[in-house]
């Protein structure tokens, strides 16, 4: 997994392979699966890579309000899409991102550098 993760304060998240007990959530199948839990969060990361992309699917919970750092080191076409609830995205280069529920944004970058609250 090239994704990396840090809560506001720089602590990075510390993922463990598989998804927490008593997930009930969709599979993505076929995929790599990475999980994190703890008294903010809860997330779990499907990552399924091809020759000619990768589609991360991500399920975020916060229990507090928080702000995650995240990086992608690769150059490519992000696209988010949130599929429930409501994010902010402050992107480099870019500023902030707001997306709903049903929405999606599409963005060419030579890297995902990315605030997610």
């Amino acid at each position: 997994m090239e994704v990396y993760l840090t809560y506001s304060s720089n602590d990075p998240v510390n993922f463990s392979s598989g998804t927490p007990d008593g997930f009930s959530g969709r599979i993505l199948v076929g995929s790599t699966m990475f999980s994190a839990t703890d008294q903010a969060v809860s997330l779990v990361v499907q990552e399924f890579i091809a020759e000619n992309f990768t589609l991360r699917y991500n399920l975020f919970r916060f229990f507090k309000r928080i702000t995650l750092k995240g990086l992608c080191l690769n150059p490519g076409l992000y696209i988010r899409v949130m599929l429930k609830g409501r994010l902010t995205h402050r992107i480099k280069d870019l500023g902030r991102v707001h997306l709903k529920e049903g929405r999606f944004a599409m963005i060419l970058a030579e890297s995902g550098q990315c605030l997610t609250q």
